[in-house]
């Protein structure tokens, strides 16, 4: 990984600890790479299965399915932890009331678009 990389995805995780997500979750870590392959290539939130889960399963040993499960689990627990407010007060929106939860695709989409408009690519660091 070079700098810009590197700094890119140090940024994603600073993101999913602002939003509260548990870094002690495996779910966590996959998340963090899901939104960086979608930030790295756009086209990939099209096909997260083999596009996206299927990387990280194979950068990290595993399969895709576990990939999909633990991140589930990372966000019905980040849901069930009543940190619904800071994402709808992150995209200035409010998407999801209490008790609804978005789906890893909308969690991966949303946030990697957040990333891209935010994150400067040219000093790599937040704008």
């Amino acid at each position: 990984m070079n700098d810009v990389n590197v700094k890119l995805l140090k940024q994603i995780k600073q993101l999913l600890l602002e939003l509260g997500m548990s870094p002690s979750l495996l779910g966590y870590h996959y998340l963090a790479q899901c939104i960086y392959l979608c930030v790295e290539d756009s086209t990939r939130i099209h096909d997260l299965i083999a596009s996206v889960y299927g990387e990280v399963a194979r950068r990290c040993d595993t399969t895709f399915q576990r990939v999909e499960r633990n991140i589930r689990h990372s966000v019905r627990v980040f849901a069930d932890r009543n940190h619904i407010p800071e994402l709808n007060k992150l995209l200035c929106v409010r998407l999801y009331q209490s008790g609804d939860y978005p789906s890893n695709g909308e969690l991966i989409g949303y946030l990697a678009e957040y990333i891209q408009l935010h994150f400067d690519f040219d000093t790599a660091s937040p704008q």
